[in-house]
């Protein structure tokens, strides 16, 4: 399960969310970071630490911090899910 699916959507997780995504079970521990040019790195566990760089991990405002238009019309998304919540 983890092979077939489920390191896939973390690493997209990783990727739309300019972040760093942890899993971890009783068989495996990964962890995965975005890349500076929105593409996936796999981030190895040395001695039980995941070293990650945090400089790739500002969030997914960062993707838009340039454009406004994209980032109002990210924020209203996000505002309207909370509101709703």
């Amino acid at each position: 399960m983890y092979d077939t699916v489920l390191s896939d959507i973390l690493k997209v997780r990783a990727i739309e969310n300019y972040c760093a995504v942890v899993y971890t079970s009783p068989q495996k521990s990964m962890c995965f970071q975005s890349g500076k040019t929105k593409n996936v790195q796999s981030v190895a566990l040395i001695e039980g630490v995941f070293f990650l760089d945090f400089g790739r991990m500002t969030g997914p405002e960062t993707i838009w911090r340039n454009k406004e238009s994209m980032k109002a019309s990210w924020r209203k998304g996000y505002e309207t899910l909370i509101n709703t919540l």
